[in-house]
């Protein structure tokens, strides 16, 4: 980790914007270090840089999930690993949400969040009013169907209301 530190530091001091996805790629190393017993982290490193160098890719923020599967593939995970994991599911069996995200995540509000890894990118808050709770527990999205359905019953042509707003 130190050797990529260092390397990082060198190619942000020549190329700022590469930061953060230098970033993402060593903390994909050191969590793939943790999970995985064994060498994949630095099987993994090796492959990927290699296909980087060999297409030129400068945007190393995203995993390459054929390598990584190729290179995960039958190894076994720490045992600490499982005991987190475990954890984890106890607390939560779905992704955390984004508290830096203005976009709300759909799938959260409809009921259960489907990303794929332990953070969400969007948050996890009402779709509605933007409060802490799923939109289909929202005090403020039932009453604002029921004024939705009032509203088309009212604009409704078999409706009396909706014929004497015609009539006026």
């Amino acid at each position: 980790m130190e050797a990529f530190s260092i390397f990082a530091l060198v190619m942000v001091t020549h190329f700022p914007h590469r930061w953060k996805d230098l970033l993402q790629y060593q903390l994909l190393i050191l969590r793939t270090f943790r999970y995985f017993s064994g060498k994949v982290w630095l099987t993994y490193d090796q492959a990927f840089r290699e296909h980087a160098a060999a297409i030129c890719l400068t945007d190393w923020s995203c995993m390459n999930v054929q390598l990584f599967n190729f290179h995960a593939a039958g190894s076994s995970v720490c045992e600490s690993s499982l005991a987190q994991s475990t954890k984890h599911l106890e607390r939560s069996s779905e992704p955390l949400g984004s508290s830096s995200s203005a976009v709300v995540c759909i799938s959260w509000n409809k009921g259960h969040c489907t990303a794929p890894f332990t953070l969400c990118r969007y948050a996890h808050r009402c779709s509605v009013c933007l409060g802490s709770h799923r939109a289909t527990t929202c005090s403020s999205h039932s009453s604002r169907d029921s004024c939705d359905d009032r509203k088309r019953r009212e604009s409704s042509p078999g409706s009396s209301s909706g014929a004497k707003a015609r009539r006026s």
